[in-house]
């Protein structure tokens, strides 16, 4: 039912590694040519998983899905934020697959249900001139875990949600599908399609909420996300742009 044209390919699998990307990374340095589009990086366990702002992304061994997607997308340095959008949509629709409702993109990498974080992205790009090489997209779901450290109070799985366990390796699979046909979007440049779809289940999107900018917290409403992947937000009636060093959401 889930089957992929060229996404999941080619797996690497490994039983442990510090960071699927920092994996990744380090094969596109050195075998270049052995990486296929849609390639994947799969771990049952990752040590030191990376995600945004140098932090780092927690999971729970053999329980999560952690991997990373090497994609090979010509695409523009200035168009590369569509690659986020597509991974974005692409686990959306997989979750909607499952039945899961209320389902939302967190600015800039970030995958909520009900505000609670189940799933987040580091893409990283390497570039040749003015183009995408290739991107590393880092994806870490959270799957069958369902005890969390502290910290993680706004996290959920999908075993939270549903109160049933999850075979990894058929969920990997109908994941990819659904990135895959995202991907697929792509490359048919139906750029105003996935923009629509991504701003239709951005958290925030026209409507007004609290937000941290500056140590503040200022009332604003999301207008859109710039083409350089900047976040469009309209408060005391003018439209400032911010990356995500700059504004944190208010739960």
């Amino acid at each position: 039912m889930y089957n992929c044209l060229f996404l999941g390919s080619k797996i690497v699998r490994l039983a442990e590694v510090d960071s699927t990307n920092v994996y990744a990374a380090a094969l596109i340095k050195t075998s270049p040519k052995i990486i296929t589009d849609g390639m994947v990086i799969y771990t049952d366990n990752q040590t030191n998983g990376k995600g945004q702002r140098g932090s780092t992304w927690e999971t729970t061994p053999n329980k999560n899905l952690t991997f990373s997607l090497v994609l090979k997308p010509n695409l523009l340095v200035n168009e590369q934020f569509l690659l986020s959008k597509i991974c974005a949509l692409g686990i959306l629709d997989f979750l909607t697959d499952l039945g899961i409702k209320n389902t939302h993109i967190k600015w800039p990498n970030d995958i909520y249900v009900d505000n609670k974080k189940i799933a987040g992205m580091l893409l990283e790009n390497t570039l040749k001139n003015s183009k995408i090489e290739f991107c590393v997209a880092g994806i870490g779901i959270n799957i069958n875990q369902t005890v969390f450290n502290e910290h993680l109070q706004q996290a959920t799985s999908l075993q939270l949600i549903t109160n049933k366990s999850y075979n990894l390796t058929s969920i990997l699979n109908q994941l990819l599908f659904f990135i895959e046909k995202r991907y697929l979007q792509l490359k048919a440049s139906k750029i105003q399609q996935i923009n629509n779809n991504y701003l239709n289940h951005l958290l925030g999107y026209n409507t007004e909420r609290t937000y941290l900018i500056n140590n503040q917290k200022v009332l604003g409403v999301i207008s859109g996300v710039a083409p350089s992947g900047k976040l469009q937000l309209i408060h005391e009636n003018n439209l400032h742009e911010y990356d995500m060093k700059e504004i944190g959401f208010v739960f």
